[in-house]
């Protein structure tokens, strides 16, 4: 991912924010695979392989969602190009304090 923010900078000519770019959703990406490991290690023999999957990825989205919104990965303006709830999400995270302008 750092390389190819740093390809897409000197493609465009511009500089890019590698930081908010490349290494948040790199370290929201770690966190999110230690809760999934957690997550299946825990529940693994009282609910069977299905359960455990299911839940592992609703944790593990949730994880590297939080992450990302905590440490500024997203900003509002982004949030608000998604379609259909792209404007209200991006009003809710900021009355929340979970992003920023």
């Amino acid at each position: 991912s750092y390389l190819n923010t740093r390809a897409a900078s000197r493609l465009i000519g511009r500089s890019l924010d590698t930081f908010r770019l490349s290494l948040v959703p790199a370290a929201a990406a770690a966190l999110m695979g230690i809760a999934v490991f957690l997550t299946r290690n825990r529940l693994i023999d009282r609910l069977g392989t299905t359960r455990t999957t299911l839940i592992a990825i609703v944790i593990g989205g949730a994880v590297y969602g939080l992450v990302i919104l905590l440490v500024g990965g997203v900003k509002a303006g982004e949030l608000e190009m998604l379609p259909f709830v792209g404007p209200s999400l991006a009003r809710l995270l900021e009355r929340l304090r979970l992003v920023k302008r």
